[in-house]
């Protein structure tokens, strides 16, 4: 769920009296013990310390990113707002947002003439929340070099047309881990040539999990018959189970790993405030693992194992579609295995050793991931075909020709998932949103902001905030310990005055991040701020530092803080991208 800039603060004077002077000053808290503590430096009289000096609500809007189809599938942009009709968990909301398509009159036009043609980039609308953030998610672990090259031609030359001006594209790829190949704050022209780049890629475990699954079917084939009753058949029976399981196994971890990758890049998009879209290129993840070895064993054994022995991955999809649309991110999966018989014999999968029915059931379990996926947060799935143009231009179509319905929530940041369900007034249109959204609280929307930093970049600073690198001290078992100044302008934090002192409350988050993708647990620190009325004038001119310091491991490492005004609602989020030696530290800048 989206916060919006509408925020009410109720400053509700909680202390009836209070103290002249200043309070103690012991460290801040954090929910998190830090491998080296950090420590709040304020002017005379301020102490990150005190009880809660306001009660603050912060008013969101959820906003539901919708396109609408006539029969012939052809999209409708001259819906108006009174024709729409939201409901939240059963119960109709009334809007308090709504933005219609950001098309031009020539094209609006053209729209019912004919849907499938490109068509040309409207103007940036004036309100960004129509601005797209799109990821292009290349699963090479999931995907074989000639039909991933394939689609990536096409996705190449189509990109450039899709985005309009002041769109933002970022290119991930999956392999092991997620790698960042190119980020939103890089020119989208330049897109073009990373897919370019992407295409000379080797995809090796892509290539390695149909190649290990075929030599399972062929040892089991290899086995001798076990279709009679006796110990012989039996020892080889058990054989080919375990031959089976094995396979089953080991597909399942890898299959396990994908899900948990794009659930976390998905994730990570949940902090950019704008319409979300991430576009899935593989040949699917399975939702039935082993049903291929276990149907050779049914072959071999002419017994019926496949139906029960398989195991059901369909939890992990849930997880995932439920994740994009708590963060809003509408999915849009590309098929790279292209035109398909039942036995989809290529020069990259061979025949495989099972019959033919089992194969359209092994194919169909793969495409029903993409299916569901795009089915269940408001995309498309382009299924079953080498040329996907037609389909790239209605996901374009998708993009520019969408409405954004916003409604207030009953129960705002109650970290509970909510339904959600729109219906419109005219007849013979057929809606594509998201069905579900989940009410953050505070802290999760805090720590997916700070965590898609580190993935995503961006720096926002509403708090005339600045992080500052100091001396790294002596290295710590191939670590360097590296000190960090945060400087916040107090001019721009909500101060409340109460009884001769002014108060105000920060939440300040810290994440790293290396180049393989990893990342230790988030650490939080709650800081109280409190100036004495008397010093308040020179406290606001020298501003509030905050230190703490990291022990980083050698290589790339990117440090995301995120500085909270709990009262006021304002954030900045600071980056530092870094290259740690053994005896020194380069700073690359912000990320």
């Amino acid at each position: 769920m989206r916060g919006m800039t509408v925020v009410a603060a109720l400053l509700l004077f909680l202390l009836a009296e209070t103290t002249g002077g200043a309070a103690a000053e012991p460290p801040a808290t954090s929910e998190v013990a830090p491998a080296v503590g950090p420590r709040a430096v304020a002017p005379a009289g301020m102490a990150p310390v005190g009880p809660p000096l306001v009660e603050a609500i912060e008013v969101q809007v959820v906003n539901v990113d919708l396109v609408a189809l006539d029969r012939s599938g052809k999209h409708v942009v001259d819906l108006r707002r009174e024709e729409f009709e939201v409901f939240e968990d059963g119960k109709r909301v009334p809007l308090t947002n709504f933005l219609g398509p950001a098309v031009t009159p020539e094209e609006q036009a053209t729209v019912a003439e004919d849907d499938t043609k490109e068509q040309p980039a409207a103007p940036l609308p004036a309100d960004l929340r129509q601005r797209l953030y799109l990821a292009v998610y290349v699963d090479n672990d999931n995907l074989l070099p000639f039909g991933r090259n394939r689609i990536l031609r096409q996705v190449r030359d189509w990109v450039g047309q899709a985005l309009r001006p002041g769109d933002r594209v970022a290119v991930f790829t999956h392999e092991g881990v997620v790698r960042p190949e190119y980020g939103y704050n890089e020119p989208p022209d330049g897109v073009g040539r990373v897919l370019e780049e992407l295409e000379g890629g080797e995809a090796k475990n892509g290539v390695l999990v149909p190649d290990r699954t075929m030599e399972a079917q062929q040892d089991i084939a290899s086995l001798p018959e076990c279709d009679r009753i006796g110990p012989r058949d039996a020892w080889w029976l058990n054989e080919a189970l375990a031959i089976a399981r094995a396979n089953a196994q080991a597909v399942l971890v890898h299959v396990k790993q994908s899900f948990e990758a794009l659930q976390t890049t998905v994730e990570s998009m949940g902090s950019l405030e704008g319409r979300k879209a991430l576009l899935y290129v593989s040949n699917g993840l399975p939702l039935r693992v082993g049903l291929d070895v276990f149907a050779a064993v049914d072959e071999k054994c002419k017994k019926d194992y496949s139906r029960d022995s398989t195991i059901d991955t369909s939890a992990m999809l849930r997880r995932l579609t439920r994740a994009a649309n708590l963060n809003q991110v509408t999915l849009y999966s590309l098929e790279a295995k292209g035109s398909r018989n039942y036995l989809h014999a290529t020069a990259e999968i061979p025949r495989p050793a099972i019959p033919r029915e089992t194969e359209a059931m092994t194919w169909a379990s793969e495409q029903d991931s993409l299916l569901n996926m795009a089915r269940e947060t408001g995309g498309r799935a382009a299924l079953n075909g080498n040329d996907i143009t037609a389909d790239l231009a209605q996901i374009a179509g998708d993009f520019r020709k969408a409405y954004s319905l916003g409604f207030t929530p009953a129960r705002a940041g109650d970290s509970r998932s909510h339904a959600i369900r729109v219906e419109v007034k005219r007849k013979g249109m057929r809606l594509l949103y998201r069905t579900s959204y989940f009410a953050f609280a505070l802290k999760d929307r805090l720590q997916a902001r700070v965590q898609g930093a580190l993935l995503h970049g961006g720096v926002r600073d509403q708090l005339g905030a600045a992080l500052e690198l100091g001396t790294a001290t002596t290295p710590e078992r191939g670590r360097l310990v590296i000190p960090f100044t945060v400087r916040i302008d107090l001019r721009r934090i909500v101060l409340v005055p109460q009884g001769g002192i002014h108060e105000g409350r920060l939440s300040i988050l810290i994440a790293t991040r290396d180049i393989y993708g990893n990342s230790p647990p988030l650490r939080r620190e709650a800081v109280a701020v409190r100036i004495p009325a008397a010093e308040l004038q020179e406290a606001l001119a020298k501003g509030y530092v905050y230190e703490f310091k990291l022990s980083l491991p050698i290589g790339r490492q990117k440090v995301a803080v995120e500085v909270y005004d709990e009262v006021g609602h304002g954030w900045s989020t600071l980056i530092e991208d870094l290259g740690v030696a053994a005896d020194r530290v380069t700073d690359f800048g912000t990320g």
